[in-house]
């Protein structure tokens, strides 16, 4: 029977670990090898053949259309922000504090959230699989029986997939939430949840390898033995902001406390692929640098404060923000109180102060901060992700 529709319930979305390399002759990328993103809201897939004419005088129309470029296949999702698990998944490096007082007590040193994509090949590419399985069947418990599950339903996979994009938005009466962009290089379409790895080599054959996924699961990737966090809520969210160095601007000062109503962190990872003579595909696709960093922080007017944009030229401040975003004490009544999520952007530079008012609203400023991505040794600058109350590097 042909099914009608494929709607939410039905679907998983998983991608490779770090241990994979999916340009080479793999080995079966299954078990371990294979990460599950928790929390997912959207996910969108597409790929683009480009083609160019071959004219000739003599003939009006194109004598042939010729693929000279590999297709580009494009793949963004969102998720509801509730540990770092994703995070690890999407390749980032996350720093593990147990306390904000003792500081950081694992054998991660801090590095910044770039540090393994920059540093690895395999952090660097992954790829990634989109499980549906039949009409009317939850994926999180569809077919526990790995028979019935590995035949049943179908998988599209996307090869060789590059980070592009990630972006945080969180505001008052919403959930948290994550945005991700991948550049992929290769979709293929298989029977059931097991079957050939979508991944390709330079020359632009399949890599080789197999995968198998797992059994879908509600709350995979668990980053506390206490169990996951449903969601975050913006009333246990703080954010700091902290002048490091410089003249303070006028206007609006958000470093000391302030009506925040949202913010936003978007980095976009700008990629150049590499090519070469003989191959068909991209042999990598590298970061272009630098790489910037943008914090967006909307608050209410509340009160305003001196200054002189001309003092501001002569001395420009620089800033550190701290946002903790802690999981609620509902839901675990043994939830320890420091557990949650952070991010750290170290060295921030005020690009824009905007000011908004109208009639029936509240007057409100928008404040645009920007920063650059360092390498991984470099702790001054940059963003950096907790898993837990974050200490300032």
């Amino acid at each position: 029977m042909l099914r009608n529709r494929v709607i939410y319930q039905s679907e998983a979305l998983f991608n490779t670990s770090d241990l994979v390399d999916v340009a080479a002759s793999t080995p079966s990328q299954a078990g371990a090898l294979i990460n599950q993103f928790s929390r997912v809201q959207s996910c969108n897939y597409n790929f683009n053949i480009a083609r160019k004419d071959v004219n000739q005088f003599g003939n009006l129309a194109a004598i042939d259309r010729i693929i000279l470029e590999q297709p580009t296949v494009g793949l963004d999702f969102s998720y509801l922000l509730s540990d770092m698990a994703n995070e690890k998944n999407l390749g980032f490096s996350v720093i593990t504090s147990q306390t904000i007082t003792t500081g950081i007590t694992s054998a991660n040193a801090i590095q910044s959230c770039l540090s393994g994509i920059l540093t690895s090949g395999f952090v660097n590419t992954k790829n990634y699989y989109v499980r549906t399985v039949n009409e009317g069947n939850d994926a999180s418990a569809f077919a526990a029986d790995a028979s019935v599950n590995i035949t049943q339903g179908n998988t599209i996979g996307l090869g060789n997939g590059f980070l592009t994009n990630y972006s945080v938005n969180a505001a008052v009466g919403d959930f948290p939430t994550v945005s991700s962009t991948i550049d992929c290089l290769n979709m293929n379409f298989v029977a059931g949840n097991s079957g050939n790895a979508p991944g390709v080599t330079s020359s632009g054959t399949i890599a080789g390898g197999l995968f198998g996924l797992p059994q879908t699961a509600t709350n995979p990737n668990s980053e506390n033995a206490l169990g996951k966090v449903t969601a975050l809520r913006h009333g246990d969210i703080t954010l700091t902001l902290s002048k490091t160095t410089g003249q303070a601007y006028g206007g609006t000062d958000v470093t000391t406390a302030a009506a925040i109503q949202n913010f936003s962190i978007s980095m976009g990872l700008n990629r150049s692929s590499l090519q070469k003579l003989g191959s068909k595909y991209a042999f990598s696709k590298e970061i272009d640098f630098p790489v910037t960093i943008s914090f967006s922080v909307n608050a209410l007017v509340q009160d305003l404060t001196t200054g002189n944009l001309v003092d501001v030229i002569n001395n420009d401040a620089t800033y550190d923000a701290v946002v903790i975003l802690g999981a609620p004490a509902s839901a675990n009544s043994n939830l320890a109180t420091n557990e949650g999520v952070g991010y750290v952007l170290k060295r921030l530079s005020l690009d824009s102060q905007e000011f908004s008012s109208s009639i029936g609203a509240n007057k409100s400023v928008t404040l645009n901060f920007t920063t650059q991505v360092g390498s991984p040794q470099q702790t001054d600058r940059g963003m950096f992700m907790f898993e837990t109350l974050p200490v300032v590097p």
